[in-house]
């Protein structure tokens, strides 16, 4: 049941949001049981098809491609 709803809910995010980034991620972290799946998924690849220049666009403002690497293998993205 519960793979059922979080594939419904994924779905229902892409298709309600109709390809747009900030819409669909809305969606999909407001709707199922597992939230962040759909969200990481259409998001993800929304924003790959976008580019960089694309989800700035989107969101009017630049992000960073900076990347820090800490001895306890976390990840932080600088924004600048």
């Amino acid at each position: 049941m519960y793979v059922k709803v979080c594939f419904v809910t994924s779905l229902v995010s892409l298709f309600k949001g109709e390809g747009n980034l900030k819409q669909t991620i809305k969606i999909g972290a407001l709707t199922g049981w597992n939230s962040c799946n759909p969200t990481a998924t259409w998001g993800g690849l929304l924003g790959f098809m976008l580019g960089k220049d694309g989800i700035e666009k989107v969101f009017g403002r630049t992000f960073s491609i900076n990347i820090i690497f800490t001895e306890h293998a976390k990840i932080f993205l600088i924004m600048e």
